[in-house]
């Protein structure tokens, strides 16, 4: 055989090859992370199966609960909106005619909330 095709030479050309190979392969996959292990698919998942399982009946509870709770959010930052703002003895009038469910044009004078 001649020098330089020699049974060993071929051989360490494609273990060392091989080494380049696996290692390429391994770097590649070490970036990519699998589709479970990204922390939103688990909860994206499980969105997706209560929105078709859950009757419509506790989608419309739901939905009512989130109504009332941003209601009540927004008439909190109105009143401390309202109680900065406004006198102590306007505010006090205010908060009555509020729950006594006096229409808005009849109420004490109360500035705009700008949220």
């Amino acid at each position: 055989m001649s020098e330089s095709i020699r049974p060993s030479s071929l051989i360490q050309e494609y273990l060392q090859n091989a080494e380049e190979a696996a290692r390429r392969r391994n770097t590649t996959i070490r970036y990519r992370a699998p589709l479970c292990s990204k922390r939103w698919i688990p909860y994206a998942c499980v969105v997706g199966l209560l929105s078709i399982w859950v009757p419509d009946e506790l989608k419309v509870f739901g939905l009512k609960y989130a109504i009332e709770r941003y209601e009540r959010l927004k008439f909190v930052i109105h009143r401390e909106y309202w109680r900065k703002t406004m006198s102590h003895s306007d505010f006090e009038k205010l908060m009555q005619q509020i729950e006594a469910a006096v229409p808005k044009k009849d109420r004490v004078d109360s500035p705009d909330c700008p949220l």
